[in-house]
């Protein structure tokens, strides 16, 4: 009995909603899974979009910090015992585009491109210690963060019958200027509900 006041409950929800958003969405809400992993949030303006993603940094992250750790006290020292990391949190504001595609197949689909701002941190513990692990040096947390741009590309497909549901898939390639200066691919799937 309860499941069926669920189904009745979630049918009225779905017919409010779908009225309201058969027009043009200004606004989309939804969760990313990938590399980073977050909540995104999405402003439409036509053809263009600002979107927002905080999540969970990559936790690959943590390990390039490790080695660069390792080498910024001269090549003497060598990692110890591994302790953990916590807060891997990122940030990514980003601009991004539709481009101009039609298909009849896919009436629903369309494909993005852009350019952001990718900002993450974590901290992560270790003993760094002596070429003989006689003496340990160096048993603190250590915060790194990154910081560069993202170039976007993506695709977005919205249902015709729920145009409130979308379902997106992406892959960027970021360059962290401020950290460790490296190129590192990432990619996202998710999906969004529009309002």
């Amino acid at each position: 009995m309860k499941h069926q006041h669920f189904k009745l409950y979630l049918l009225f929800v779905l017919f409010i909603l779908y009225k309201p958003c058969t027009a043009q969405q200004d606004w989309g809400i939804g969760i990313r899974a990938g590399a980073p992993t977050g909540v995104t949030v999405k402003r439409y303006f036509g053809q263009s979009s600002l979107e927002g993603v905080v999540g969970h940094a990559p936790m690959w992250f943590a390990d390039h910090r490790i080695e660069h750790a390792a080498r910024r006290h001269g090549n003497r020292y060598y990692l110890g015992d591994y302790r953990g990391r916590s807060g891997a949190i990122s940030l990514q504001l980003r601009y991004l585009r539709e481009m101009n595609f039609e298909s009849d197949q896919a009436p629903g689909l369309a494909l993005y491109y852009g350019a952001g701002l990718y900002f993450r941190s974590i901290t992560y513990y270790y003993d760094m210690y002596d070429s003989r692990h006689s003496e340990m040096l160096y048993n603190e947390p250590f915060t790194a963060f990154g910081l560069g741009p993202e170039a976007i590309f993506g695709m977005e497909y919205t249902f015709e019958e729920l145009p409130f549901i979308s379902l997106f898939l992406e892959a960027s390639l970021y360059v962290e200027v401020l950290g460790v200066f490296h190129l590192e691919p990432l990619f996202g799937i998710g999906a969004r509900f529009n309002f």
